[in-house]
């Protein structure tokens, strides 16, 4: 594990004088925490006091994220409370994987993030015994439903981080932009071509619109700043499809695709995309 270098020394001075208050407000920035998620990691700066002070003697630190993905901001929030209680170093956690595993880079104050699908069952309950005074935050998605049945039970914290809804993407790029002193010239429909991605990809499209747009001299972000394309127009692209001769059963499943879109983006949820193509190429 990396043990840290001079200028996150510095980094940690600063978030050492930061309130256990001022650490919490980072959760209304946050996107995909819902309410009842706040009150819990709420609960859990309270129980990191007392935990401290010696007051609870049952229990311990370690937490179940149940997310497929979007917990890097809550990783780092619960890292900041345990750092400023001196129970974890605050620069000092990765996500632990099969590559990097090696018990003897885990030391007693670090933070260890582990990926249901990175780790054995066998592995995970070893490290629990073997660092007791570590703390362990294990990831789960909808795939490994199996495995944290089985070990559930060597966790007391468990919260939900859900999938950010396109209107708190398109806030979020709208503030990011505001942040950074320039002006979004880009409408909110423009913006919703970008909610199909996960966070770390918008992050990465807005960190190149700005400074494209700093090398410009410009105090705007504009559409082709994002690269944002021009969305298609559905009536006319499914106009020009149901003019096609035959292809009946393809026509039918575009119209089940374009339902099972729309009946997400009322959800706020994202769907999965992938799709195989056969036969002639010609009609592709």
């Amino acid at each position: 594990m990396d043990r840290g270098t001079k200028s996150e020394v510095k980094e940690e001075s600063i978030e050492e004088k930061q309130t256990t208050k001022q650490i919490l407000s980072s959760l209304n920035n946050c996107l995909g925490i819902p309410k009842r998620t706040k009150e819990v990691i709420k609960m859990y700066a309270d129980y990191i006091k007392l935990y401290k002070k010696n007051q609870i003697k049952i229990g311990n630190l370690n937490m179940i994220l149940y997310c497929n993905n979007n917990y890097s901001e809550i990783v780092n929030i619960i890292n900041r409370l345990l750092y400023k209680e001196g129970i974890t170093k605050f620069s000092n956690y990765e996500l632990l994987t099969e590559v990097n595993y090696n018990r003897n880079n885990i030391g007693a104050n670090d933070l260890c993030v582990i990926n249901c699908e990175n780790l054995k069952e066998y592995k995970v309950t070893k490290l629990l015994q073997d660092y007791p005074n570590a703390v362990f935050i294990l990831i789960y998605n909808s795939d490994s439903k199996e495995f944290i049945d089985n070990i559930k039970s060597k966790f007391t914290w468990e919260i939900q981080v859900d999938e950010p809804t396109e209107q708190e993407k398109i806030k979020y790029i709208k503030n990011t932009i505001k942040q950074h002193g320039l002006e979004c010239k880009v409408t909110t429909a423009e913006l919703g071509a970008l909610t199909g991605y996960d966070i770390e990809t918008i992050d990465s499209c807005l960190i190149g619109a700005i400074l494209r747009a700093n090398k410009k001299k410009i105090d705007y972000i504009s559409k082709e700043e994002l690269h944002i394309m021009k969305r298609p127009n559905n009536k006319q692209d499914l106009k020009k499809l149901n003019q096609l001769v035959g292809l009946d059963e393809v026509k039918q499943q575009v119209q089940q695709i374009i339902n099972y879109i729309q009946v997400h983006k009322q959800r706020g949820t994202m769907p999965n995309l992938h799709m195989m193509f056969k036969g002639n190429p010609r009609n592709r």
